[in-house]
């Protein structure tokens, strides 16, 4: 009997880790959630507890980045520095970007993956969301294609003699409506997601999480649970 192979899922609670969370390849899911203290830190934290309990995954991880409030730095975790109306962003890297924020998370993944024999990262990127806003890898450069192909060639160089670790990247091509529309074929659990970046409690409507998702349930012609469940 072949062994099922595991895959390591990062889970942020938002629509893009929900839907690549959605989408089983025939291996053995385990979530991974990286907890830094950003603003809708303890809502994300919250939306991944109940996404692992919404698809049944019991092997689950969360762990843990507070360095990241002490170096500051980017409106995320800055709460002293306002965040970038999604209608004003320019195509340099948004106030909201962390350098070395998914690097980071990756190692995590890298490490976690080593310790109990899984082959595979999942990461629920895109490249470009879509409107409103420039390309997404050109206001969050580590979204870009070329680091994941570069991790991979890291991790494959720390473990020589060992079966490789890969990452799958499955929405790198994608934009947010057409994640919504393959979220929708999957049955991802859309009502357990959030995406402002500016509240844990009531979207902003205005910073580039909500701007992307407000768009692309729309142009997807899909209803969006978190305005439309009175639950949520």
């Amino acid at each position: 009997m072949d062994r099922i192979e595991r895959a390591i899922i990062l889970v942020s609670g938002g629509v893009n880790s929900s839907v690549a969370a959605s989408i089983r390849e025939g291996y053995e899911p385990a979530f991974l959630h990286v907890r830094y203290p950003h603003r809708a830190a303890e809502r994300e934290a919250e939306c991944f507890r109940q996404l692992a309990a919404h698809l049944s995954v019991t092997e689950t991880l969360v762990a843990e980045l507070p360095h990241l409030n002490q170096v500051g730095g980017n409106a995320r975790v800055d709460r002293q520095v306002p965040i970038e109306d999604a209608s004003t962003l320019t195509r340099t890297a948004a106030n909201t970007y962390i350098p070395g924020l998914m690097p980071a998370m990756l190692a995590v993944a890298f490490n976690w993956a080593h310790t109990i024999g899984a082959t595979r990262i999942v990461v629920g990127v895109s490249e470009n969301l879509g409107p409103p806003g420039p390309p997404t890898a050109t206001l969050y450069p580590d979204y870009r294609r070329e680091i994941y192909q570069l991790y991979d060639e890291l991790m494959a160089l720390s473990r020589p003699e060992l079966p490789p670790i890969r990452i799958s990247t499955p929405l790198i091509d994608l934009d947010r409506t057409e994640i919504v529309q393959l979220g929708q074929r999957f049955d991802a659990p859309f009502h357990l997601t959030w995406s402002c970046y500016a509240s844990d409690t009531t979207p902003c409507e205005r910073c580039y999480g909500c701007a992307t998702r407000t768009h692309g349930f729309i142009e997807a012609g899909v209803a969006d649970p978190l305005f439309s469940s009175p639950t949520t």
